[in-house]
């Protein structure tokens, strides 16, 4: 038998039976023997409690020391004499609906004893509509139909002498439903309400006040209201709780007229959060549903209860006495204010039919100004990471209830971040460096090509390695978790200041990416930090700001519909979850108007539930803005930990969180899940067993003295210090920078190079840094522009690295034509370039190479996306002199080439952010010691005004005062790059598409064969709701279906390296609009001898070959024929086949 646990108890009630029995007995008993209404519509005649004839109650399910009393008047006034069974309503938390779902348990485990599942009456459901089903998972995680279960075994047992004779239950989970949807759910439940056998309790708190809920509505009088800001003093009169108790009121008069369109347009007018509203509704419409001239009962409030009086707006950090801080604390966090309770009177009812609506595709921004809350967060299982679990369980069982808040919260340390260490249990601390490309905080180590350029190689195995090789530097440097990798941004808009380091815009090519570089970290025992989660595509405005009146302007709102986040955001994500990265970092921004740290539809909800992600949420630096919320909603780790960045108190945690803690705001079980959420991959990755001491050079660039320090870390000393450069890691940054070169143009056989005798070198790209090679990258790296004089091998921010060296183009171009024998003649001034021409080079060049770039850092978003510093002045000036230009551009991309069609320029060359041995992986690609493979991760437009920009600026937004102004509608959904070119027929707008790449050679694709995996037909299904959920979503997702093999061949006279792309079409099989049609969702890089030919074979898993239902909310695969293209890049696909 399956019986639900009762996954609250101990928490948010009592898990002792007779402590329990004794509490609700208490509470019952202080209910009086009759009441008036509380409402003025209800106050003129007597109640008697219990009601005779009441069989449905609105009763709240926030945790009994909260709404304990309250609930009470609803439970006693149930007439219990003829019930047979009990619809329990209650409103989904963590679980996504669109409509009703229900249980597949058999029974509900209470302390006090279980009760038992109407197996019948849910079946009959089934048949009537579509309900979903919960899983066993889902149903325990929901706390709005637990925490009645106590009550109702409670009452029960006073109305029955023996439990065999209790009613039966029929639990329903109730989704966020339109009119429409509560309306055909309602009908359903009618007839049911005609049964004088049936009892209906539904599961309602009322009002979410508060910042945390984006809910802050005043009525300063009838008529006169506002939304209160965090800069606001607390008015006086009405005082905050009484203005909710007024709005809840307009509420509760709508429900006691018995109108369902009544209510709804209360809700609409005031925005009331009601949380149990949508089960308010579905009863409210069956009422409705119910014949003329039938006696439909009354509404009738009896009770409500306030538990906390709201003084502000906002969470509050203040650091006073734990008395006074933590009042202010709790009544601006905690998620209820309102308990209410009431009791309905049914009579003979009858009941009619209706449809369900589609959903309207339509952008309706109202629709995405507020993120569903769902709590609590979910707890791990240490699924995948069994032995790990068990040694972090045994270790969470030593600390105290200090040392358990301090390994969440971040302290001063000889890293970037640090978490404390417990030198009685032989713990360390963990130490967090930056990044992306390199450890950024440390001498002697490497940096590494950025992240575009990885993707630029469209190499699996390339992913992988640059992982491996960074997380042996981590690790060597003392650095238990890497900030990295990157998907976050995806790429969205190519103004993006830190696109370049993430892999691409596709979430696919993107998805591989990041799951190659986890597993390549992580294989030597350095945890990986997947970031930003999520939605975090442009760097304007991604931390709140202060307006010239000292309004506080909250972070741009990044709001994206279901679909697109599944699709496109959430994608890379799942990747990143599946293969075990250890941390999520959540981001600045807001999404759907909560932050990103506080936002638990994607904590809890995508994250934790969906993905079932077993590791830790990480903040931002500094992307805390509250306390209790930011734990409630399914943050694990505070960083740095204090409110500065210099000092980790005041915090919003430490201290404080300890306080809720003890005072009950937040159970103690939460910040257990926490802490076993961190120690379970430093136990996984066996980084408890001699992990090498923090170097000493790095904690001395953390710029944080070890006088500030709160503990004694374990720190090398000098003579230890770890100098990383080897020739090995050289040759590999050498080799992966070249192999990720992209050989755009190529006319009239201009490269490869065949030692030319006289070589001009032209442009500000192409020497050594002006202010040295730290001053602008690393030492100071939030700058808008960098050097005007020097190339580019890393862009700017927290995501650089720090150089030991650099091999610019000039000093290897250098070594090459020394070598040669060839005359070398150089200008490297810009402005003198295109000022006053290059008629001091003489005699004329054989090949002028022109080096130009594109600054991009973290901080700011891009200006322009030409060629910076007049570059395509530069080109063209030297171009008038020079048949034979070739130009090559560093820095992030994408990057328009306005010069592409001038014949004079023979050759073009997207060379990024490569890394220390730019200019040697440089000049192996011009003089063909290596053949350039590298191909387009992202679109080349022919100009900027083809593409719609979507990064949210303005001189208005600028200048706002309003603290909600900044807002970026993803209206575009899955239609960026370059799926937005072709699903606006826009692709003659392309200079060079996606995944388009040259090579000295040639390469042919044929004999394309697919086949299925299994002979189980899944066109038109979801997965099974029965399978397994393992971290990155259902297993079924991640089986292959099919296989797709094509024969690639060199038809070239040299080596080269090949790279098939397989795209498929779902848009056209019967995948709903809003649905691409053509996604990458295969690649490989092949190499090849000359005239030598290879079978390559793509695997497309479940996910690859679904589309996201958003009324299933599930993946679901069309029902059509699915359209599969192979070619080498998504305009050249050349051979076509069919998954049957």
């Amino acid at each position: 038998m399956s019986v639900r646990e009762a996954s609250h108890a101990g928490s948010w009630y009592s898990d002792s039976k007779s402590q329990l029995s004794a509490q609700l007995e208490q509470w019952l008993n202080a209910v009086p023997a009759s009441t008036n209404g509380i409402r003025p519509g209800s106050q003129t005649d007597s109640i008697d409690i219990p009601s005779a004839g009441a069989r449905a109650i609105i009763a709240p399910h926030a945790g009994y020391a909260y709404s304990g009393p309250a609930a009470a008047w609803a439970y006693k006034a149930l007439d219990l004499s003829n019930a047979k069974r009990i619809f329990l309503l209650g409103p989904s938390h963590h679980y996504y609906l669109t409509g009703c779902a229900l249980s597949k348990c058999d029974a509900y485990e209470t302390p006090l004893g279980d009760l038992q599942i109407d197996k019948e009456t849910v079946s009959e459901l089934r048949k009537k509509a579509n309900f979903d089903t919960m899983t066993q998972t889902q149903d325990e995680e929901e706390h709005s139909l637990e925490m009645h279960l106590p009550y109702i075994y409670k009452v029960l047992s006073k109305q029955f002498s023996d439990p065999s004779e209790f009613p039966t239950l029929v639990p329903i989970l109730v989704g966020a439903t339109s009119a429409a949807t509560e309306r055909q759910f309602g009908e359903i439940l009618a007839p049911y309400l005609t049964d004088p056998t049936s009892v209906f309790i539904i599961s309602s708190d009322f009002c979410h006040w508060g910042s945390r809920f984006r809910y802050t509505y005043y009525e300063q009088a009838p008529g006169q209201v506002r939304s209160l800001r965090s800069s606001d003093k607390p008015p006086s009169s009405p005082a905050i709780h009484e203005s909710i108790a007024a709005i809840d009121g307009y509420c509760m008069d709508a429900v006691e007229t018995k109108s369902h369109e009544k209510f709804l347009d209360i809700l609409e007018e005031t925005g009331n959060t009601v949380c149990g509203r949508h089960p308010i509704g579905v009863v409210m419409a069956a009422v409705e549903a119910l014949s003329l001239g039938e006696a439909k009962g009354k509404f009738r409030f009896i009770s409500v209860g306030l538990w906390r009086h709201a003084n502000i707006a906002v969470d509050l950090p203040v650091p006073l006495s734990p008395s006074g801080a933590m009042r202010k604390y709790e009544s601006a966090v905690r998620s209820n204010l309102f308990a209410m309770a009431s009791a309905i009177n049914f009579l003979a009812l009858l009941g009619v039919a209706a449809s369900l609506v589609s959903p309207t595709s339509a952008w309706d921004h109202s629709l995405y100004t507020t993120s569903p809350a769902i709590l609590p967060s979910p707890n791990t299982t240490g699924i995948g990471w069994e032995d790990a679990f068990a040694k972090a369980k045994d270790f969470l069982a030593e600390l105290t209830l200090e040392e358990k808040v301090a390994m969440v919260t971040g302290t001063t340390g000889p890293c970037p971040g640090a978490i404390a260490p417990v030198e009685r249990l032989n713990f360390t601390g963990l130490c967090l460096q930056d990044g992306p490309l390199a450890i950024r905080q440390a001498v002697y180590a490497n940096v590494f090509p950025a992240g575009v350029n990885v993707a630029s190689t469209w190499d699996r195995n390339a992913f992988y390695k640059r992982s491996e090789y960074m997380g042996k530097e981590f690790k060597a440097k003392g650095a238990q978790i890497a900030l990295t990798p990157v998907v976050g941004p995806l790429g969205r808009d190519p103004y993006g200041g830190r696109n370049w380091e993430g892999f691409s815009p596709d979430p696919y090519l993107s998805g591989v990416g990041v799951e190659e570089s986890v597993w390549g970290i992580q294989d030597v025992g350095v945890q990986a930090t997947t970031k930003h989660f999520i939605g975090n595509e442009q760097d304007t405005q991604r931390n709140p700001s202060t307006a010239a009146d000292g309004t506080t302007i909250m972070s741009l709102s990044s709001n994206i519909d279901d679909k697109t986040m599944h699709e496109s955001y959430l994608w890379p994500f799942a990747n990143a979850v599946h293969a075990g990265t250890a941390s999520v970092m959540c981001s600045y921004n807001r999404i759907n108007g909560s932050y990103g740290c506080q936002n638990s539809k994607t904590l809890n909800g995508l994250l934790k539930t969906e993905l079932n992600f077993q590791g830790f949420v990480m903040s931002d630096w500094g992307a805390v803005h509250s306390g209790v919320a930011t734990i409630e909603s399914g943050l694990d780790m505070n960083m740095p930990g204090g409110i500065s960045f210099s000092t980790p108190s005041p915090s919003y945690w430490g201290e404080n969180a300890t306080s809720a803690v003890t005072n009950g705001t937040i159970p103690e079980s939460r910040i257990d899940d926490m802490v076993l959420r961190v120690l379970t991959p430093y136990f996984h990755l066996g980084q408890d067993k001699d992990y090498p001491k923090v170097d000493a050079y790095s904690a001395t660039l953390n710029g944080k003295a070890a006088s500030t320090w709160l503990y004694d870390f374990q720190v090398g000393t000098e003579e230890e210090v770890v100098d990383l450069r080897s020739e090995e890691t050289t040759q590999f940054i050498r080799e992966s920078a070249a192999n990720g070169t992209i050989l755009l143009k190529n006319t009239h056989g201009a490269l490869p190079l065949k030692a030319p005798k006289n070589v001009g070198v032209f442009g500000s790209a192409a020497s050594e840094y002006a202010e040295g090679l730290y001053s602008l990258i690393g030492g100071s790296p939030f700058k808008p522009y960098d050097s005007k004089q020097g190339t580019l091998a890393s862009g700017g921010g927290s995501g650089t690295g720090r150089f030991s060296h650099v091999v610019t183009p000039l000093e290897a171009i250098k070594a090459k034509t020394k070598e040669d024998g060839s005359l070398l003649q150089y200008m490297l001034d810009n402005e003198a370039i295109t000022q006053y021409g290059t008629s001091a080079i003489f005699p004329n060049p054989d090949v002028c190479l022109v080096f130009i770039k594109s600054w991009a850092t973290e901080g700011y978003d891009r200006e322009t996306i030409y060629p910076e510093y007049n570059g395509t002045g530069v080109v063209n000036t030297v171009a008038s002199n020079c048949n034979n230009t070739v130009v090559i551009h560093y820095g992030t991309g994408p990057t328009l080439f306005p010069f592409a069609s001038n014949p004079n320029v023979t050759a073009i060359i997207a060379a990024h952010f490569p890394g220390q041995e730019s200019g040697n992986s440089l000049v192996d690609v011009l003089y063909g010691a290596v053949n350039p493979s590298g191909h387009l991760p992202y679109t080349i437009p022919v100009s900027d005004t083809v593409f719609p920009k979507t990064l949210v600026n303005s001189t208005a937004l600028v200048e706002t005062t309003d603290p909600d102004a900044w807002q970026a509608d993803f209206t575009e959904g899955n239609m960026i790059d370059y799926r937005y070119y072709i699903a606006t027929n826009k692709t003659s707008s392309v200079l060079y598409p996606f995944g388009f790449g040259l090579s000295y050679t040639t390469f042919t694709v044929s004999d394309l064969v697919v086949e299925s995996v299994s002979d189980a037909a899944i066109a038109g299904t979801t997965p099974s709701a029965n399978a397994t959920i393992l971290p990155g979503g259902n297993s079924e997702l991640w089986a292959a279906v099919y296989t797709a093999n094509v024969t690639v061949s060199n038809t070239g006279d040299v080596a080269g390296a090949a790279v098939p792309q397989l795209y498929l079409n779902l848009l056209d099989a019967g995948a709903p609009a809003g649905t691409p049609a053509w996604q990458l969702r295969g690649f490989d890089r092949v190499d090849l001898a000359p005239g030598e030919s290879k079978t390559i074979g793509f695997e497309l898993l479940r996910r690859d070959v679904s589309y996201w239902d958003v009324v299933a909310q599930d993946w679901r695969v069309p029902e059509g024929e699915i359209k599969v293209e192979v070619g080498f890049s998504v305009a050249e696909r050349t051979l076509s086949a069919t998954l049957a």
